[in-house]
Parts: C-alpha cells; sequence; structure tokens
C-alpha cells in the first residue's frame, strides 16, 4: 500500500513543475523553514518568481466537510503566508464529480 497524501502531493508538484518549464516560475517541493521552538513547517508546494514567493499549495487528500476547509488547514495556510512573505495561498483538494 501507499500514502495517498504522497501520492497526490508528488503528482501535483510535478505537473506543475513541467507545466513551469515555459515560464520564469520555479516550482519546489518540501521547502522547510524553522518556525517555532526548533519546530518546522514545510508545506507541499512553493511557487516563486525569482525571489519572492508568489503563492504556497498545500495539497490535501481529503474532502472539505460541508465543501469548507478545516479551521486547522486554514491555520496552516496563514502560518505558511507569515513566514514565507506570500501573498497567497491555496488547498488543493482532488474533484470528485457529483453524480
Amino acid at each position: 500500500m501507499f500514502d495517498m497524501n504522497v501520492l497526490y502531493e508528488r503528482v501535483v508538484l510535478k505537473l506543475l513543475q513541467q507545466a513551469a518549464r515555459a515560464t520564469d516560475l520555479t516550482i519546489s517541493g518540501q521547502d522547510s523553514r524553522l518556525f517555532w521552538q526548533r519546530q518546522k513547517i514545510r508545506p507541499d508546494i512553493v511557487v516563486r518568481r525569482g525571489d519572492r514567493v508568489e503563492l504556497i499549495l498545500d495539497t490535501k487528500w481529503k474532502l472539505p466537510k460541508d465543501n469548507r476547509p478545516a479551521d486547522a488547514d486554514l491555520k496552516q495556510m496563514y502560518v505558511y503566508n507569515l513566514q514565507f512573505g506570500a501573498k497567497r495561498s491555496t488547498l488543493l483538494y482532488p474533484y470528485v464529480k457529483k453524480v
């Protein structure tokens, strides 16, 4: 068996890296920063233009309850924005077609 969270994150990362080849964007995964009392934070995907962080992406292999992100996930994204100096961040969920 394998961890679907990791698989989903890696697929999204590779697709974004391929799409960014012809641009001035750099897409990296699992960038680590020291946060608090030797704790590290590590967003799934960081999109940069030069030295500037344009976007933080966090992949979630789950569906948000009632189509609303969890409070903890929103707080996590807020911290990523502050620590990485990003103005935007996105929680990326898998698409599920409703029948």
